[in-house]
């Protein structure tokens, strides 16, 4: 097929495995890209055109498109000497395209999971159902365990398992539309199992919400929280302009009404009255009334009784 000119290997053959073109790939955001890099996020020339709506090319992943070609062209070369293969070659785990399923909308294939469409062809679903991507179902049925089986572990584990932040599991939310559900987003609303039993009465529990993932979520949760400190405000000179505003319905009233009370230094004042400067008044010059003190009662002095 190179020789042809024909296939993305071709494409690709006289680009060196270090140009930065081969790292670049479509994405929410940085670590999206890198978690979801495959041969159908790739974007080679770094422009944003190239990627779906609400998506942007990033460079410089740890991701290469010649090594997700490599063993695409593998997998189809193993698929086609065993011919038991699903598709015409086993696609990168991380394809986007593992998420494509069939349903009659696109809420029936996030929760049937059941037929999967790679091609995202509505003329690969049965009947009057279309192929529907970016739900939260996977498609793994392809994927090669390990032979050697592992031994079940005698005492519980030393380390807690490590994370898997692109599960599927991780970008499920409950909400009463998929977009109420990307917008509310929270601790509350994940449901890992895409049930619509986890979720509260008149919610759906919906799945591909990728600018949500529950990692980053607990991730935020577990972080210290940081006591902020108010600094205490510098003295203000008597020369200050600010010492010259002050609340009212009206600049005269403000001059007329001018007091500590109604000082608004910051520009604030209550509904209704606005913050006027260049008032007469200043606001260094003035004391607060001393609050009434009580007054002691004198003691009559004692009179001698006479004799």
């Amino acid at each position: 097929d190179i020789k042809l000119g024909h296939g993305n290997k071709f494409k690709f053959a006289n680009v060196p495995y270090g140009d930065i073109s081969n790292t670049r790939f479509c994405g929410v955001n940085w670590s999206g890209a890198i978690d979801s890099c495959s041969i159908s996020t790739h974007c080679p020339t770094g422009y944003s055109e190239e990627c779906p709506e609400g998506h942007s090319c990033f460079g410089g992943l740890t991701c290469n498109v010649q090594d997700l070609l490599e063993e695409a062209e593998e997998a189809k070369e193993d698929a086609a000497a065993s011919g038991t293969a699903q598709v015409a070659y086993r696609i990168p785990k991380h394809d986007t395209r593992r998420h494509n399923f069939c349903g009659s909308s696109w809420g029936d294939a996030n929760s049937k999971c059941d037929l999967w469409c790679p091609d995202g062809d509505d003329t690969d679903c049965p009947g009057s159902m279309g192929c529907y991507g970016a739900t939260g179902c996977y498609y793994d049925d392809d994927l090669v365990p390990t032979q050697t089986p592992v031994e079940a572990p005698t005492g519980g584990p030393t380390t807690a398992a490590p994370v898997i932040r692109n599960d599927p599991a991780n970008v499920r939310f409950c909400g009463v539309t998929w977009a109420l559900a990307a917008v509310n987003c929270s601790y509350e609303t994940h449901c890992p199992s895409g049930s619509d039993k986890e979720c509260p009465k008149g919610q759906t529990c919906h799945g591909g919400i990728s600018q949500c993932n529950i990692v980053d979520i607990e991730s935020k949760m577990n972080e210290p929280e940081v006591p902020t400190f108010v600094p205490t405000p510098a003295p203000i000179s008597a020369n200050d302009p600010s010492n010259a505003k002050f609340c009212g319905k009206s600049w005269a009233q403000a001059k007329e009404n001018c007091s500590l009370e109604t000082h608004c230094p910051d520009d604030e004042c209550e509904i209704g009255s606005v913050c006027y400067g260049g008032i007469g008044c200043n606001a260094s010059e003035m004391t607060r009334a001393p609050s009434n003190g009580p007054t002691l009662r004198p003691t009559d002095s004692p009179t001698e009784k006479p004799t």
